[in-house]
């Protein structure tokens, strides 16, 4: 488990974008306080780290 979650980690910052887009979300994350929007943005980052996985 640890290593399926590193090699993903791996996958991110090697793509400087997608290291700039999760930032992005994960600030905007961190003060959203509409469930709908916050879900949305949960769903754009599982997104990401499921493309960087596979």
């Amino acid at each position: 488990m640890f290593a399926e979650g590193w090699v993903v980690e791996v996958a991110i910052a090697r793509r400087p974008e997608t290291v700039t887009r999760l930032r992005e979300l994960e600030t905007a994350a961190d003060g959203e306080t509409d469930v709908r929007a916050a879900l949305s943005i949960a769903a754009e980052i599982s997104s990401v780290r499921r493309a960087a996985a596979g």
